[in-house]
């Protein structure tokens, strides 16, 4: 019978969660001013 063995890099994983949570921030932000850019217009 074989174990698997998972390691986990702390650092490379809170990394990738930087990456990601701060990608969707700047994707919001955008999607927020280009909300209120629109009501301006109109």
């Amino acid at each position: 019978m074989s174990e698997k063995i998972v390691q986990l890099n702390k650092e490379v994983i809170k990394g990738q969660i930087k990456e990601l949570v701060g990608g969707r921030v700047e994707e919001t932000l955008k999607e927020l001013l280009e909300q209120e850019a629109e009501k301006s217009t109109t």
